[in-house]
């Protein structure tokens, strides 16, 4: 049975959970939990919400840095979200990220808390070059559900939807949801809750972008890219370093909720 009366939410993940995408280190980030959190808060003022997400992570680190924290907090909602990072990893385990993902949906499960997670989209299909790591998307995907189901874990399926992958739900990185997905993310999140007034609409695609690019543009978009956002990403790899060292979570206490409410980017 859906129960829209939460009071106390906890957001566990990686950089898309923080908010990257959405707003920016100077003015904020908001992101698609804070506008989950926001959706819930317009039935429920008293809600209290914390976000213990902090980009860069892989599972492991989710569950180890952000899982105690979480319980701690005594959420009667969670939501946790992680895996991305592990795919990108030369050395991927499937069962290891999985492991770790069951492990936080039992123990906060365990405590009384409503659950959700989602599944991820094809990446080969927002950047091309990322059709190597296509099966471990496949994969995950799957042990997620599985361990979903063995708890109670509501899932919010984003990998079946084609426009998941519409550019226009990404920022020019690709890796991360523009406001518009952000947007897209929470009302899927909110629609596997089955929260009021939530419904399939997040599935329903984007009007027809204004001009197709030829194929000389696609190209010029492409090499900007490796020399913009995927040779960074390379250089921080083979150096050790993470796009996280040395952050914390932005929001570690459950806090009321105030500020913007629930919008809706498509209307521009």
């Amino acid at each position: 049975m859906p129960d829209d009366g939460y009071l106390r939410y906890v957001a566990l993940g990686d950089s898309q959970t923080e908010g990257l995408g959405d707003g920016d280190d100077i003015s904020g980030l908001r992101g698609w939990a804070d506008r989950l959190a926001e959706q819930l808060a317009v039935r429920n003022p008293g809600l209290r919400y914390a976000n213990l997400a902090v980009r860069g992570r892989v599972a492991a680190q989710v569950h180890a840095e952000q899982l105690g924290p979480a319980l701690a907090l005594r959420p009667d909602l969670a939501t946790v979200v992680a895996g991305v990072n592990d795919l990108l990893r030369s050395r991927f385990d499937a069962d290891e990220v999985g492991g770790h993902l069951e492990a936080m949906f039992a123990a906060l499960t365990a405590e009384g808390a409503r659950v959700a997670t989602v599944t991820f989209p094809d990446v080969a299909r927002i950047t091309p070059l990322a059709r190597p790591i296509s099966s471990r998307v496949t994969v995950l995907n799957q042990r997620i559900r599985d361990a979903a189901r063995r708890h109670g874990v509501a899932v919010a399926e984003t990998s079946h939807h084609p426009v998941v992958t519409d550019p226009r739900l990404w920022t020019l990185d690709r890796l991360h949801a523009s406001p518009l997905g952000h947007q897209r993310i929470a009302a899927a999140v909110a629609h596997a809750l089955q929260l009021p007034g939530s419904d399939d609409s997040w599935t329903h695609p984007l009007p027809p972008p204004a001009a197709t690019p030829t194929g000389w543009q696609t190209a010029a978009v492409e090499l900007r890219w490796i020399a913009t956002f995927l040779g960074p990403w390379l250089a921080r790899r083979l150096r050790g370093r993470s796009s996280g060292d040395g952050r914390t979570a932005k929001r570690p206490h459950l806090l009321p909720v105030t500020g913007v409410l629930v919008d809706n980017p498509e209307r521009d």
